[in-house]
């Protein structure tokens, strides 16, 4: 069986990363063109989205096609059998003509992320979103694959929101008013119960997870410029929460910047701010000790994956199980990575014993 802590390269530092809303050519970031085919890619003009082109189209061809596959299925349905439509709102996946239109905008979703550009991931999300909206029973699992984009987007806060839904859901606390999706700015900080008890979801845990992660590294960063600030003799201490944030937002976004955003108090005070950062250490190592009671494959794959774990299609799996957590790997992975410092500080968490 693998280590938690291995030496050697780390496959982190050279996974591949999003791509940013960029001419795929010369990397310019503003005025830009879409391409009209896939509605992916982004070009400054049409020069070099010409050159890109025996680059760019197989993806581009792929992408179009199962969009228009999933546009051609949805008007048939809405032709042939609108009173269904309706009847079956909610629960798409229950009316059986509908199947291969879902299983298409699964597909085409698929494909978005593939694509590793952020309009993809802004898409993509938008799509699974959508087939949750369509089917709330989720037969098709979609609720694994959301959070993950929304962090490797910067959107914590939704993604916690998200991740609160369903977890009251499994524990049986979600109120029964409560709107479908409808749980909206969480407090991201507060405790991880209903992600270690019997009811832990491996995917949603190990989301929060990083999460917390995410809220360690940006607390650790505005400590270390408080800190810089005030060697230069400067008064931090009179700096309020919001203040700090306005100084710090570029470094903080990257970081769960946009639940600083709705909690600044947290930052000005600097007693509060230790507290803090010692709540969520503490959380860090709840959720790492039961993620690991539920399944010993996940943290040892995450911090030491092999080839095959990249590679394994999984079909089917049994709760607990190496499937299970293979599966849980592949998407998330990608989230972990664009998170720098976030494999390397559970790592170092592990060497100094506060999560084990």
């Amino acid at each position: 069986m693998r280590r938690f802590i291995e030496s050697g390269p780390k496959i982190e530092e050279i996974f591949p990363k999003m791509f940013p809303k960029e001419c795929e050519v010369c990397k310019r970031k503003d005025n830009l063109l879409r391409c009209g085919g896939c509605s992916v890619y982004w070009y400054c003009g049409r020069e070099h989205q010409v050159s890109d082109r025996s680059t760019h189209k197989g993806t581009c061809n792929q992408i179009k096609g199962a969009r228009t596959k999933v546009e051609t299925l949805e008007s048939k349905l809405r032709a042939d059998a609108p009173e269904y439509l309706e009847a079956y709102a909610g629960r798409l996946w229950m009316f059986q003509p509908a199947r291969d239109y879902l299983t298409a905008v699964a597909n085409y979703g698929e494909l978005l992320v593939r694509s590793w550009r952020r309009q993809g991931i802004e898409d993509a999300l938008e799509v699974y979103l959508k087939i949750l909206q369509l089917n709330r029973g989720d037969n098709q699992g979609v609720r694994d694959l959301i959070p993950a984009l929304y962090i490797r987007l910067g959107r914590d806060q939704e993604a916690y929101d998200f991740l609160k839904y369903w977890g009251l859901q499994f524990n049986n606390k979600l109120d029964k008013e409560q709107p479908f999706l409808g749980v909206k700015r969480a407090d991201a900080f507060e405790d991880v119960e209903l992600w270690t008890g019997k009811s832990l979801y491996l995917t949603h845990a190990v989301s929060v997870l990083l999460i917390k992660i995410r809220l360690l590294i940006g607390i650790q960063s505005v400590q270390r410029m408080k800190a810089w600030k005030a060697s230069k003799g400067e008064d931090v201490a009179a700096m309020s929460g919001a203040e700090v944030l306005d100084w710090l937002r570029d470094d903080l976004r990257p970081f769960c910047g946009d639940i600083f955003e709705r909690a600044p108090e947290v930052l000005g005070d600097d007693a509060l701010l230790e507290q803090t950062l010692s709540e969520v250490v503490d959380r860090i190592s709840a959720l790492f000790q039961a993620i690991n009671r539920y399944n010993k494959y996940y943290l040892a794959t995450l911090l030491n994956p092999e080839e095959s774990d990249f590679e394994s299609e999984v079909v089917g799996y049994t709760l607990g199980s190496e499937e299970e957590a293979k599966l849980a790997f592949k998407r998330t992975y990608s989230a972990w990575c664009e998170t720098e410092g976030a494999i390397k500080g559970l790592r170092n968490m592990i060497s100094n014993g506060l999560a084990e």
